[in-house]
């Protein structure tokens, strides 16, 4: 009996244990794909193995201005035109047709984003990114970001880390422009200061000026972040940072540099001189004591 008795004390001792080191076993590995980081690199390559457009970009900034190296820098995703054919200079069509866009689809579109983005990283579906990369390739941008941010918005206490995970993924690595555009309104939503840098580095080109400088005013970056973006451009780039230069915010430096270079552009000077007069108080400037002589 006491040797029973001793045995199934031994036999308990030996299971409490064996449950002791199973739990922290259990407490160190994640018991679901849930539990574990979101990765988005995990969910697959849905452009194959065309190359990205960020990097593409990035090789060719000069270091010391963050300026292209290469002016009109054509992408890598460009159509060749055909024929007689034209094409729009970078970020020209976003430029002129920002306020005309009219389609019955964009909110339609809008949730159908918005509901394979939340599948994407609420079941870590590879499939279901796929479908929201095929999306994305079709539809512009421009015509439902204004719908989806709403969305997003709703979604960001719960899911905020792993969007502006995945957007940063898409930035990096996407190889169509749309693509890239959403990637950076993403980030804009859902990320924060830390993405400062690589918005000012996709900035650089004048494709994607527009969406990099709303993403960075979302971002929590002020005047002084878009009068840097607005110095690394010179087209529609220039034009979209110059019209976002709040009048009442800013200082004297930025001020003096709307009246001496801001106001140029390579698109149509007339763009911006009167937003540039305006915005940097040309009438106090032609004070004598207060003119900058360059």
């Amino acid at each position: 009996m006491s040797r029973r008795l001793a045995g199934v004390v031994v036999f308990t001792r030996k299971s409490e244990m064996g449950r002791g080191r199973y739990d922290r076993v259990m407490m160190k590995w994640p018991t679901s794909r849930e539990d574990a980081p979101f990765d988005p690199a995990s969910l697959g390559t849905p452009w194959g193995d065309r190359p990205s457009i960020y990097f593409h970009v990035e090789m060719r900034l000069e270091p010391s201005s963050g300026r292209l190296v290469v002016p009109h820098l054509q992408l890598p995703d460009e159509s060749p035109v055909v024929g007689n054919g034209f094409r729009f200079a970078s970020g020209a069509f976003d430029g002129i047709m920002g306020h005309a866009l009219g389609n019955t689809n964009e909110q339609d579109v809008a949730r159908a984003v918005h509901a394979q983005l939340k599948r994407t990283v609420q079941q870590r579906d590879g499939g279901a990114f796929s479908d929201l990369h095929g999306v994305l390739r079709e539809h512009l941008a421009l015509s439902y970001v204004d719908q989806l941010n709403p969305l997003l918005a709703d979604s960001v206490e719960e899911l905020g880390s792993e969007l502006a995970s995945l957007g940063r993924h898409l930035l990096r690595n996407a190889a169509d422009r749309e693509v890239v555009k959403f990637a950076i309104n993403l980030v804009g939503t859902c990320g924060g200061v830390e993405d400062h840098s690589a918005l000012l580095t996709i900035g650089a080109h004048d494709e994607f000026t527009l969406f990099a400088v709303v993403a960075m005013v979302h971002a929590g970056g002020g005047q002084r972040r878009i009068w840097e973006m607005a110095k690394r451009v010179d087209g529609w780039g220039r034009i979209q940072c110059v019209e976002r230069l709040d009048t009442d915010t800013l200082d004297i430096d930025i001020r003096s540099w709307l009246l001496t270079e801001g106001y140029q552009n390579s698109v149509m000077t007339e763009y911006t001189a009167a937003i540039c007069a305006r915005r940097g108080c040309l009438k106090e400037a032609l004070e004598p004591r207060v003119l900058d002589r360059r």
